[in-house]
C-alpha cells in the first residue's frame, strides 16, 4: 500500500496528503504499483465518460476526456514531451541540449509536438466512440496503463542522462522483477476486461495482448536509442515524452486492430 500511494503521488496530482518515509533505495520497487496507478487514472476516464455522455456530443466528450487525462497527471508528461522535443531540435552537444529541457520556456518544436500529440489522440478517441461500447472502454481504460509500462520498460532499459532530477529515482534502477510483475498485472487486467464485456475469451485477444507488448517494447527501445544518442541517456522529460507517444501507439493499435479483427 505505501508502494502505491507513493506512485500515486509521483505520477499524479490526487490529493493524498501523505507523507510516507521510505529508503532511497527502496523506491525503485514503487515502480510496481505504476500500472495499477494506471488503472486508477483509466477508471476516472471511463467513469467521467458515463456520467457526461448524455450532454453532449462525441467532439465534446473526446475533448473533455483528453482534457482529463493531461489534468490528472498534473500536465508533467506534456511538459516533458515539449521539453524532449525542444531539447532534439537545438543544435550542439549533449550538456546544452540538457539545459534547453531544464528552461521551463517551451519552444517552437515543442509547441508544435504537443499540438500534433493532443490533436491525434482526440481524433483516435472521438473514432473510438464509433466502435462497440465494449471496444471503447477498454481501449480508454487500457491507454494509461500502455503508458505506465512504455516507463517502467524504458526505466528498466535505460541508463540516467543525469545524476540530478527525479527521473534518477528510478531510470536503470529497476529489477526484472517489477517489469515481470507490471507486465502480468497489464494482462491480466486487459483479458479479464474482455471477459467482464464480451463474456469470453478468444484467441485474438491474447495475440491482442501480445502484439501490443512487443509493440511498446520495440518503441521504448527505439526511443532509448534516440535519447541516448541526443543526450547521452534518459531524463524525468524524456520518460514524459514516452509516456505521451506510447498512449498515442496504442490507440492507434486500438484502431487498426479492431478495424481489421472486428
Amino acid at each position: 500500500m505505501k508502494k502505491f500511494i507513493i506512485a500515486l503521488q509521483f505520477l499524479t496530482i490526487i490529493p493524498l496528503n501523505k507523507n510516507l518515509s521510505i529508503e532511497k533505495s527502496e523506491i525503485p520497487r514503487c515502480s510496481i504499483a505504476f500500472v495499477p496507478v494506471g488503472i486508477i487514472q483509466g477508471i476516472i476516464l471511463v467513469l467521467i465518460y458515463l456520467i457526461i455522455n448524455r450532454f453532449f456530443d462525441n467532439e465534446i466528450l473526446a475533448g473533455i476526456i483528453l482534457m482529463t487525462s493531461v489534468l490528472y497527471n498534473g500536465g508533467f508528461h506534456i511538459d516533458g514531451l515539449s521539453d524532449t522535443f525542444d531539447g532534439i531540435a537545438m543544435n550542439g552537444d549533449k550538456e546544452k541540449k540538457l539545459s534547453i529541457m531544464k528552461d521551463g520556456t517551451a519552444g517552437p518544436i515543442g509547441v508544435t509536438a504537443i499540438f500534433f500529440v493532443l490533436l491525434l489522440k482526440f481524433l483516435s478517441i472521438k473514432n473510438l466512440m464509433l466502435y462497440p461500447s465494449s471496444v471503447f472502454y477498454t481501449s480508454i481504460l487500457l491507454m494509461p496503463v500502455s503508458s505506465k509500462m512504455s516507463i517502467i520498460i524504458s526505466m528498466f532499459q535505460a541508463k540516467p542522462a543525469k545524476q540530478e532530477g527525479m527521473g534518477n529515482l528510478f531510470i536503470g534502477k529497476l529489477k526484472f522483477k517489477e517489469v515481470l510483475i507490471s507486465l502480468l498485472i497489464a494482462i491480466i487486467l486487459f483479458l479479464s476486461l474482455k471477459l467482464i464485456l464480451n463474456h469470453s475469451l478468444q484467441v485474438m485477444d491474447f495475440f491482442f495482448s501480445g502484439l501490443l507488448i512487443v509493440l511498446l517494447y520495440i518503441f521504448c527501445r527505439i526511443s532509448i536509442i534516440l535519447f541516448n544518442k541526443q543526450f547521452g541517456g534518459l531524463t524525468g522529460d524524456t520518460l514524459g515524452a514516452i509516456s505521451e507517444i506510447s498512449e498515442l501507439l496504442f490507440l492507434f493499435f486500438a484502431l487498426i486492430w479492431y478495424r481489421v479483427f472486428n
